[in-house]
């Protein structure tokens, strides 16, 4: 295994920090996350443990600094621990980009289909929480908190993975199509196959969305540009075949 990459996986159970840790890269230390190694379980990848938090992203703001978050300085959204939130698809996938380029390795968005996996963690639960319901002591919806919470606060998942359910939507990198465009939810009428590639399906509910949006299958569709403060992202490694 490379250095960097044994750096960063952690077993399912494994404590680590919201923060990150410093590693050695190719232009130096940087900050990066820490990923769940899912292959104990059958699959091909790792996730990130927590959706990426503002003091990771900081570090990432540093390097490019043409990306602006409008909720840097509000004080309900940006303390160091809460997931970083006004981050469109176009720049989480860029951040991606430049931490792949750093460290090596395959790294992306999920798709739909890879998100559900790991909400689900082989079963056919409706809430990513330890028993599969939606409650207020194992995730943030419904206003509860009125704002972001601490992405360690409430317990993981049974893989091991913060934050599934509520907090903040996470992007996929999956296109709509037509039959999953819902005006009611926000996104704008779609005509044309350039007007679907121009939107992205989000996960996982949030802090503002009642139970019924924030289960594991409710898909919501916005523009890849929307910076809301309801929306942060979160990784995933894609491991090589041998």
């Amino acid at each position: 295994m490379e250095p960097s990459l044994k750096s960063i996986l952690v077993n399912p159970h494994d404590t680590c920090s919201p923060e990150g840790i410093e590693i050695e890269a190719s232009e130096g230390k940087i900050r990066v996350p820490q990923f769940v190694d899912l292959r104990p379980f059958g699959l091909d990848f790792a996730v990130a443990k927590y959706p990426i938090t503002n003091s990771v992203f900081d570090f990432f703001i540093q390097y490019d600094r043409s990306i602006k978050l409008l909720y840097h300085d509000d004080t309900r959204f940006n303390l160091p621990t809460h997931p970083a939130v006004g981050i469109n698809e176009k720049n989480a996938g860029s951040y991606c980009e430049w931490l792949s380029g750093r460290l090596g390795l395959s790294m992306t968005l999920p798709d739909v289909f890879t998100w559900e996996c790991v909400a689900k963690c082989g079963t056919e639960i409706s809430y990513s929480t330890p028993d599969g319901s939606c409650t207020g002591d194992y995730m943030n919806f419904g206003l509860a908190w009125s704002g972001t919470n601490p992405v360690d606060h409430f317990p993981a998942n049974n893989w091991g993975v913060h934050d599934m359910s509520g907090n903040v939507l996470e992007w996929t990198r999956t296109i709509p199509d037509y039959s999953q465009v819902r005006p009611e939810l926000g996104a704008k009428p779609v005509e044309t196959e350039a007007d679907l590639l121009k939107l992205r399906i989000l996960k996982g509910g949030c802090w503002a969305f009642d139970d019924v949006n924030s289960r594991i299958t409710a898909n919501i569709v916005l523009e890849r540009l929307s910076t809301y403060h309801i929306i942060g992202f979160r990784p995933i490694i894609h491991f090589k075949l041998d």
